[in-house]
């Protein structure tokens, strides 16, 4: 890296995605949708897209993270000047793709309400995007905060949630003008750990835990993994 590297389009990797009725897949079981290959070379990943059937799609508006997720919002331009010259409430077609931003791939869980029992559990598809039959523009996302960790002896184990979501996972609303859908997204597992962590049972976030009191020598600002 120390020398100025020049990405090729046959570097990034093209994912597989397939419709199935109005949501999309990205199929872990095809070879398209493997891990990049770094030592050979891959250096990131594309989707193209075709998802709306009968016009293009366009990315008008930057991506939103979603508790680890992206979600990438594409609009179809096209609409029927001959039957709707005039008309002001013109239905505009648009895709809403949810994968991983480092590898191009869906969650490994269901994230959205497919079966229409307000859940979201085993029961609902495996999805990375859903169609949107009127799309008004950027959506917002909001998002539960994840439960805290105890730190006293008087905390309690967090009750299950309410809602549509399971243990384990945050509500995820995605507004926008006219509509609202709801997701549960699996909370990020730590991805790097310090020594103290190590060396010392984490036990913070057991009901009724209490933190040790600091040792002499103790830094855990100076040592990093």
């Amino acid at each position: 890296w120390g020398k100025e590297t020049r990405i090729t389009a046959d570097q990034i990797k093209k994912r597989s995605v397939q419709m199935q009725g109005r949501y999309a897949e990205v199929p872990a079981n095809d070879a398209r949708n493997a891990p990049l290959n770094w030592n050979n070379k891959e250096r990131g990943w594309r989707i193209d897209q075709t998802m709306i059937s009968g016009g293009g799609q366009r990315s008008i508006v930057p991506p939103q993270l979603m508790a680890g997720l992206a979600l990438f919002e594409t609009m179809s331009p096209l609409v029927d000047e001959e039957s709707l010259p005039c008309r002001e409430d013109v239905n505009t077609p648009a895709f809403s793709l949810l994968v991983d931003p480092l590898s191009g791939n869906m969650a490994t869980k269901a994230v959205i309400d497919t079966n229409g029992d307000k859940r979201v559990d085993d029961k609902d598809m495996k999805v990375a995007g859903w169609t949107v039959d009127d799309w008004t523009g950027r959506s917002v996302v909001l998002a539960q905060e994840p439960p805290q960790p105890c730190s006293t002896a008087s905390c309690q184990q967090a009750s299950a949630p309410t809602g549509p979501c399971q243990r384990g996972t945050v509500r995820v609303s995605v507004v926008n003008v006219n509509s609202s859908l709801d997701g549960c997204v699996g909370v990020p597992g730590p991805a790097r750990w310090w020594w103290r962590e190590l060396s010392v049972p984490d036990k913070t976030y057991e009901a009724g835990a209490v933190l040790p009191p600091p040792t002499a020598g103790d830094d855990d600002t100076a040592a990093g993994g």
